[in-house]
């Protein structure tokens, strides 16, 4: 099956293994952001050797946690991977691949290959990583769905996968780069060998497939707070590290910058977080419909969702979402408009809830109303539930930048796209998110500045717009700002914010 053979090939990357056994803290090899990407030249010609870019292309978020597609292009005959990373505390974690298939092996036909989710998450090492020891092993499941157009005909099926993924951190030697000689004691080399078998539910696919199996082995030579420093490039040539965008700094010939925006406090005075009272821990009834485990969240666009587990009349327990969004009047308030509706096997009809409220900072309820259709007397069932609340107000939001850097490797010194990822606290709530900037330099005039802010892992929908100009660190200006937070309208007095800058270069 060329599906199954196009993943199997596309898990290579390869470096050399030195003795050793020091203790590393291996989440600083792995330095994800959401604008990271090494520029990788062959190791054999500095000057005008084949490049490659190895890049994060994109961030997502799975209950509040980051995750980082990290994509590279291993061999000519094979199409981009991806690798799906993450730092949880003090470790860090493989969630899944895909390869980005095009052409490969079907000719002119249209190939899409959904991202492999392993279950459970493939433990890569933590903050105290032992090097040249035994590979931690992870029994992991996973699927793949995939769909082939040839023509104007398509066909699509699901690959079931099982299997192993053990993996490891050797310790390497010296490694020379255009950034100059790195020391093997500042770089490591992660392994990952995937073993896999392949089924499926559809009897064509599982009959093409059920002798096929992976045994791979992936190793990367990474440095401490730097990343990739050598792989296997495409046209097997051994490639080594060139420039790199990173957390807070840029590695190789990029042009200087002035001193920019690091952090800025914004007032709002009308905003507040929503949060379940305490009070309502132990479930909340009508003495018909009962509600437990309740969950409520906001997102920075305004997004809002309750989710519980309900019973009507004492039977089976139904997960149950309702969706909505927030949205903040002039007078300080905020409405809540929320539904979702869910079936049960004790009624006729789907149960419909819903909540539209108007409430203050000082509001202590949630009206929430349903309905089921009728009982078996023909009677509606219809009801409603009090749900607590604790309202805290937020009398301003903080942001807090890493340093903003150019996002690509040839910037125009003169009109540049700068990016940063850093944290919105919003009272309580410490949000992630990110900031682009477009930089528009003229000799002997201030720098033009235009900032957007995004939730990180989000839609993409810009919240906050704002406008600044400087010289340097002494006649920063921030002109213009506008944007929502939370459901809440925020155009503050320029004058009165609180703005801190970083260093120039």
């Amino acid at each position: 099956m060329n599906i199954i053979s196009t993943l199997s090939a596309a898990l290579l990357l390869a470096s050399s293994v030195f003795a050793g056994g020091a203790t590393i803290d291996s989440t600083d090899y792995l330095p994800l952001g959401h604008f990271h990407a090494w520029e990788m030249i062959d190791s054999d010609n500095f000057v005008t050797g084949g490049t490659q870019i190895v890049s994060v292309k994109k961030t997502i978020t799975d209950n509040e946690q980051l995750r980082y597609n990290v994509r590279t292009k291993v061999f000519d005959e094979i199409a981009d991977v991806v690798f799906q990373l993450g730092i949880e505390g003090e470790n860090a974690y493989l969630y899944g691949a895909r390869v980005v298939v095009g052409d490969v092996d079907f000719g002119d036909s249209d190939i899409k290959v959904d991202t492999m989710l392993f279950e459970p998450k493939v433990f890569l090492g933590s903050t105290t990583t032992t090097l040249d020891t035994d590979p931690v092993v992870t029994d992991v499941t996973s699927s793949i769905k995939f769909k082939i157009k040839i023509g104007p005909k398509s066909f699509g099926g699901k690959v079931d996968v099982a299997g192993t993924i053990a993996t490891s951190w050797q310790s390497v030697g010296d490694v020379d780069t255009p950034l100059g000689l790195i020391p093997g004691s500042d770089l490591a080399q992660l392994t990952m060998t995937f073993d896999f078998t392949y089924s499926s539910q559809d009897e064509d696919i599982h009959e093409a497939i059920e002798d096929e199996s992976t045994l791979k082995t992936v190793h990367a030579t990474l440095g401490a707070n730097r990343g990739f420093v050598q792989i296997d490039g495409a046209g097997s040539s051994a490639k080594v590290l060139k420039r790199a965008i990173l957390t807070n700094t840029t590695l190789g010939n990029f042009p200087p910058l002035t001193s920019d925006l690091s952090q800025l406090t914004i007032p709002t005075p009308q905003l507040f977080n929503l949060f379940l009272d305490d009070s309502g821990e132990s479930g909340l009834t009508d003495e018909f419909l009962s509600m437990t485990d309740l969950e409520l969240t906001q997102r920075l666009g305004g997004k809002t969702e309750l989710t519980a587990n309900i019973d009507v009349n004492g039977g089976v327990t139904v997960p149950v979402q309702l969706k909505g969004k927030t949205k903040f009047k002039k007078d300080g308030s905020a409405l809540i408009s929320l539904k979702g509706k869910t079936p049960h096997p004790e009624l006729f009809a789907p149960l419909k809830m819903k909540i539209k409220s108007v409430i203050t900072a000082d509001s202590t309820e949630l009206l929430l109303t349903y309905k089921g259709g009728k009982d078996p007397f023909g009677s509606p069932i219809l009801g409603e539930v009090m749900i607590p609340i604790a309202p805290a107000p937020v009398a301003s939001v903080e942001l807090a930048l890493n340093k903003l850097l150019d996002v690509k490797f040839d910037p125009n010194p003169l009109k540049r796209k700068l990016g940063a990822e850093g944290t919105l606290t919003v009272g309580t709530k410490i949000i992630p998110v990110t900031v682009f900037e477009s930089l528009k330099a003229k000799p002997g005039s201030p720098a033009t500045r235009n900032y957007s802010l995004i939730q990180s892992g989000g839609s993409g929908k810009k919240l906050l717009k704002f406008r600044a100009s400087n010289t340097d660190e002494s006649d920063y200006l921030v002109s213009k700002m506008r944007g929502s937070l939370v459901g809440l309208k925020v155009q503050p007095d320029v004058t009165t914010l609180d703005i801190t800058m970083d260093a120039e270069d």
